[in-house]
């Protein structure tokens, strides 16, 4: 980077290098399965099997989400955490689209949306994924 430079493309810069080494860093990772509750996630065809045989396949903001819950679970998620992560940018003060994903997800995951208990929201926090993770690689 040429000197004079503005901190906010430093930063963007940055923020693209970490992304493409989280991207890498995934696709190394294709063949892993996680499994929580009565689910069962397949990583690289990103698509969740139930128990039961109930099968759903994701977008790729709604997989990067349920991703993070998955590597990090019963650890309260802030949502500025939770959009960086899945976005690479900051969550704007009146941006919502970060709990309507939530909120997709949990259509899927949880058996009453009203009262979840795989995705809780932490009020003036958060999230937390409480379900107990198993990943394999295989």
């Amino acid at each position: 980077m040429a000197k004079p430079f503005n901190p906010r493309e430093l930063i963007a810069r940055i923020k693209a290098i970490l992304h493409r080494f989280e991207r890498a860093h995934i696709e190394h990772n294709l063949q892993t399965t996680s499994h929580f509750g009565s689910w069962t996630l397949n990583h690289q065809s990103r698509e969740l099997n139930h128990e039961n045989g109930t099968q759903h396949s994701f977008s790729h903001y709604d997989f990067s989400i349920l991703s993070i819950f998955i590597k990090n679970p019963n650890r309260t998620l802030s949502r500025n955490e939770l959009f960086d992560h899945s976005r690479g940018r900051e969550l704007l003060p009146l941006d919502r689209s970060l709990d309507v994903h939530i909120s997709r997800l949990r259509q899927r995951l949880e058996e009453n949306v009203k009262h979840p208990h795989l995705i809780k929201k932490i009020r003036g926090i958060g999230y937390i994924f409480t379900a107990h993770v198993d990943t394999v690689n295989q």
